[in-house]
């Protein structure tokens, strides 16, 4: 348990929806989502370029399937950009790349800034483990900085854990990596992993869990932006699977809002 997060405590029955007869999967697919700020203060060594950038990476840890969305504003197309990868290796540190995000000529040209969106790129199994442990970055490589102009660590927020589920037993879920004192809602569904239902009050936000989605319960992230929940897991519920993920409201009418990685779990007797 970390300290000073804010713990609510309840025993739920949520889980205890009859006789439903869900077989236990051997396959645990994730979804898991992945954000990083490109700009020249990250490479190493610095650079002074004034450029910057966004990337969303989507991983899916059972496909080994990445779905990759970068926008960089301050570097063009034509004479300029020459390589653009991901690349494994901590913060402050140099590193090979893995994937490669190029050729330039499949960049095009968005607003004031330039995009690349790729779909269903393969990620090596071995390096999955940089994922999750903050151990990658995404770099643009120019003219001017052939060793790399701009760069953004691929950073995972916020995080979901859930412990394990067994009847009578308490239960644990965290969220780790949201801001300090915002809401964050635990919602889950018994139906699998997919494009689920749009939320309003997540500003429309598409989930990752099939309809019928359900709240589990909602809380507020203490000053180091974790919450935890915990529940025990009713005597009678189902030996099915269950599929979490966490919904936190960002921005004006929800536009910002974020959600968490998947967790697939099964009930326990």
């Amino acid at each position: 348990m970390m300290k000073n997060s804010r713990i609510q405590r309840t025993t739920v029955a949520i889980l205890s929806i009859g006789a439903v007869a869900v077989a236990a999967s051997s396959a645990r697919a994730d979804v898991w989502h992945f954000t990083s700020h490109l700009n020249g203060s990250q490479v190493t060594p610095p650079t002074s370029s004034d450029a910057t950038g966004i990337a969303h990476v989507d991983y899916n840890d059972e496909t080994n399937l990445l779905q990759i969305d970068v926008f960089v504003e301050g570097i063009g197309l034509n004479n300029d950009l020459t390589a653009a990868h991901i690349h494994i290796g901590r913060k402050g540190f140099a590193g090979p790349w893995n994937i490669q995000l190029g050729p330039v000529t499949d960049w095009f040209v968005d607003g004031a800034g330039i995009r690349r969106v790729l779909t269903d790129v393969p990620y090596p199994e071995v390096d999955e483990h940089n994922l999750f442990e903050d151990g990658t970055f995404v770099m643009l490589h120019t003219v001017d900085w052939p060793g790399g102009e701009i760069r953004g660590q691929l950073i995972q927020e916020p995080r979901l854990t859930v412990s394990s589920l067994a009847r009578g037993k308490p239960a644990i879920f965290q969220v780790i990596n949201a801001l300090p004192n915002e809401r964050v809602y635990y919602v889950y569904s018994l139906n699998g992993l997919g494009d689920g239902p749009s939320i309003p009050a997540l500003g429309g936000m598409t989930l990752d869990i099939l309809d019928k989605v359900r709240l589990l319960s909602a809380l507020k992230t203490d000053d180091t932006g974790s919450a935890i929940l915990r529940i025990v897991v009713p005597s009678n519920t189902p030996l099915i699977d269950v599929y979490w993920q966490a919904g936190i409201a960002r921005g004006v009418n929800g536009e910002d809002s974020v959600k968490s990685n998947t967790v697939s779990t099964v009930v326990l007797p």
